[in-house]
C-alpha cells in the first residue's frame, strides 16, 4: 500500500509507518512524509544496566529539556537543557545522577519538556 492510499486512512496510515520504524513523522493529506511531531519514545533497553538510550523528536527548534526523575519526583539528572534543531535526537542516560554517583535499581521517569508541551517514560534500572 502506497503512502497516498495511506493517507486517505490516518489512523491505519499512523500504524503502517510505525510498523516500518518512521514512528516520529506525520503524513499529509498527499500521503507525503512531513517533519517530526512531538514524541518520546520508550527508552531501550527497558529494563536497562548500566545504561540506556533515550529517543525524542521535535517538530521545531527550540530549548528543550530532558530530566531523570526518581519516582518520589526528585530531579536525579537533567540531560538535556539547550536549544536543539527539529528532527530526531537520541540521548543516552547511564544511570548517574548528577554528581555522576551511580543510582540504585529501581523506577526512573525521563520526561521531556518543548515549546509548552511535556512527555513523560518510565524506565527500569536493574543491577
Amino acid at each position: 500500500m502506497g503512502l497516498a492510499a495511506l493517507a486517505l486512512r490516518p489512523s491505519l496510515a499512523l500504524q503502517t509507518l510505525i510498523g516500518h520504524g518512521f514512528r516520529s513523522y506525520a503524513v499529509n493529506t498527499d500521503g507525503e512524509l512531513v517533519a517530526p511531531v512531538f514524541a518520546l519514545r520508550t527508552n531501550y533497553p527497558n529494563p536497562f544496566n548500566p545504561s540506556t538510550n533515550i529517543s525524542f523528536s521535535i517538530p521545531s527548534p527550540a530549548k528543550v529539556k530532558l530530566t531523570v526523575y526518581n519516582v518520589k519526583g526528585q530531579k536525579v539528572k537533567e540531560l538535556i537543557n539547550d536549544t536543539m534543531d527539529m528532527g530526531i535526537h537520541t540521548v543516552q542516560w547511564d544511570g548517574t545522577d548528577h554528581s555522576n554517583r551511580k543510582v540504585s535499581s529501581g523506577l526512573y521517569f525521563s520526561r521531556l519538556e518543548h515549546a509548552g508541551m511535556s512527555k513523560t517514560i518510565k524506565m527500569m534500572l536493574m543491577k
